[in-house]
C-alpha cells in the first residue's frame, strides 16, 4: 500500500493527516472564517460557538462545492426580511442575538432539525448581521 493510499483510505484518516500538518492556516481555516467568523458577533473567540468546526479538516472535507442556500433557507430569508422590515436595525440585531441563543439551546439539548449556523446564513442573506 502506498502512502497516498494510506492517507486517503477514509475521510477520517485524511482529516487526521491534514490536522497533523504544521500549517498556520489551512484551507479549512479559511473556509471556517468565511462561513462562521465573518458573521459572528462575538468579540472574544476563546469560547467559540463553532469550535467543533474550528481547525477541523474533517469538517472541511465534508463540504460540497455548492454554497447556494437551499430553497427552504431562501424562503425563510424572505419571511424574515419581511419581519425585520417592521423593526429598526438595532432591534433586528437584538432579536437575532436572542434567536441565535435560542437555537444554541436547541443544539445543546440535541433537538434535531435546528442549527444556529442556519440563523447566521439567513441573517447574512437579509443583510442584518454584520461582524462588530
Amino acid at each position: 500500500m502506498t502512502q497516498f493510499e494510506k492517507i486517503t483510505e477514509s475521510p477520517e484518516v485524511l482529516a487526521a493527516f491534514l490536522a497533523a500538518l504544521p500549517v498556520i492556516d489551512g484551507p479549512w481555516d479559511t473556509e471556517f472564517h468565511k462561513r462562521f467568523c465573518d458573521y459572528c458577533p462575538a468579540k472574544d473567540c476563546d469560547d467559540c460557538r463553532c469550535k467543533e468546526f474550528r481547525n477541523n479538516p474533517r469538517w472541511w472535507l465534508s463540504l460540497t462545492d455548492t454554497q447556494e442556500p437551499s430553497e427552504e433557507t431562501k424562503r425563510a430569508a424572505r419571511k424574515l426580511a419581511a419581519l425585520v422590515d417592521q423593526y429598526s436595525a438595532a432591534e433586528a440585531g437584538e432579536m437575532l442575538e436572542i434567536s441565535m441563543k435560542a437555537l444554541e439551546i436547541l443544539k445543546e439539548e440535541k433537538i434535531s432539525g435546528y442549527g444556529w449556523a442556519t440563523a447566521i446564513h439567513i441573517a447574512k442573506a437579509i443583510g442584518i448581521h454584520e461582524r462588530g
